[in-house]
């Protein structure tokens, strides 16, 4: 059967062109139009393969069907993960993704997310490298909805999907002292001024401290090379390597595990991992690694709930963790 235009179809179902964008739009319940009429015309477009001509409804909305997402890298691990829940789910409403890269630096962010804005996507999501909320707040994003995934800003306006860097530490550390107490603990962890790492820094020593198990701090970049040369310092003033390395993403645990592998005849007795991020090789390690799984799928979910909230809305929802390993 060979495709129609909106007009043939419309022609076919016996009903206006009106009629046939409402229904195809989910507006049918809104309009009173009756279940016998949608159904008829559900069923028509989909025997003559009806395909909506994007062109159009853009000019109609003045928006784009894209999503508009800005990463901070291509190899993060946890950004790549949330892309494969959330484009499935756009897909079947409509929408397809478009994709930036900051390259980790907060200007080229606000510089991608521009120029989305000017593409006119109909929403723009964001897993920021920003160390205040106030640059996205002063975004003249209209009424585009905006979705702040990863940070935890409680004071803020903006709609956030939350994978607190507190939680994250307790969880883990509640994960580790569940199974051994370790001796001594270092977090590979971000930029000292950088607003999670402070937080981080915190969690640590509030969950370490009443224990008496000692802890160390490495700041490093978010690069497998930072992180390696990071703990190659750290165990060079400690004179050891610490029973216990933790690294705040995946890509510190790749520079952690160069940095072990070399120095293999050093290993303290039990030595073990923890990394506050997941991927699919890490039970794999010769070493024991604890870590953190989000829910990427559940994850999606409620990043498209927040863009459906009506605009000028403010929330935060949380991504749920499940420890590993």
């Amino acid at each position: 059967m060979k495709k129609v235009n909106l007009e043939e179809l419309a022609l076919i179902a016996g009903v206006s062109k009106t009629t046939v964008s409402l229904i195809l739009n989910g507006r049918a319940e809104q309009y009173r139009i009756s279940p016998t009429t949608r159904d008829r015309v559900l069923a028509l477009a989909e025997a003559h393969q009806f395909t909506p001509d994007a062109s159009a409804a853009t000019l109609r909305s003045g928006r784009d069907r894209a999503l508009g997402v800005v990463i901070p890298d291509y190899r993060h691990f946890a950004a790549m993960s949330l892309l494969d829940a959330l484009d499935p789910l756009a897909r079947a409403n409509g929408d397809q993704l478009l994709i930036s890269c900051s390259d980790g630096d907060p200007a080229q962010e606000l510089t991608a997310l521009r120029q989305l804005l000017g593409r006119r996507v109909s929403a723009l999501v964001v897993i920021s490298v920003q160390p205040s909320p106030t640059p996205l707040e002063f975004l003249p994003c209209g009424d585009v909805p905006l979705v702040v995934v990863g940070r935890s800003w409680p004071d803020s306006d903006l709609r956030q999907l939350a994978i607190g860097a507190t939680t994250a530490i307790n969880t883990l550390i509640s994960a580790l002292l569940a199974r051994r107490r370790p001796k001594q603990l270092l977090l590979l962890n971000g930029p000292a001024d950088h607003p999670d790492a402070e937080l981080r820094a915190q969690a640590l020593a509030g969950a370490l401290s009443p224990a008496g198990i000692p802890h160390h701090l490495a700041h490093c970049l978010d690069r497998s090379s930072s992180a390696a040369a990071a703990l190659d310092l750290a165990c060079e003033e400690l004179g050891t390597i610490p029973e216990v390395v933790m690294a705040s993403s995946v890509a510190q645990l790749e520079g952690a595990l160069a940095f072990l592998t070399y120095h293999r005849n050093r290993w303290p007795p039990a030595l073990t991992l923890a990394c506050t991020e997941h991927h699919p090789l890490l039970p794999h390690l010769a070493l024991p690694c604890i870590s953190l799984q989000p829910d990427w799928q559940q994850g999606g979910q409620s990043l498209l709930a927040l863009l459906r909230q009506p605009a000028g809305s403010s929330a935060q929802l949380k991504v749920k963790l499940h420890c590993t390993g």
